[in-house]
């Protein structure tokens, strides 16, 4: 998270990704899909996730009864500046 955005200002960001998992468990596209309004906290999260999926990471397999609900879906995750860590 930038130094550039104060602690108060942290609290009340949130930023709203949509990333593809495909069926062998690997992160695939993304975009933001909610912007937080803040321009430094969005690039901190596009950062991220760039990282992220660069390093070709598998998300766990999920139990086999569920499995349809991940796996070739695209699901949303929040970062939430309150639980950002500097």
């Amino acid at each position: 998270v930038p130094t550039t955005i104060s602690d108060e200002q942290l609290v009340g960001l949130s930023t709203t990704i949509a990333v593809e998992i495909h069926d062998d468990t690997t992160m695939g596209e993304w975009h933001i899909e909610r912007s937080s309004g803040n321009p430094d906290f969005d690039e901190s999260v596009s950062a991220q996730m760039t990282r992220l999926v660069a390093s070709s990471p598998n998300i766990p397999s999920p139990p086999e009864d569920v499995a349809t609900q991940y796996l070739g879906q695209t699901r949303h995750f929040r970062f939430n500046g309150r639980d950002a860590h500097r």
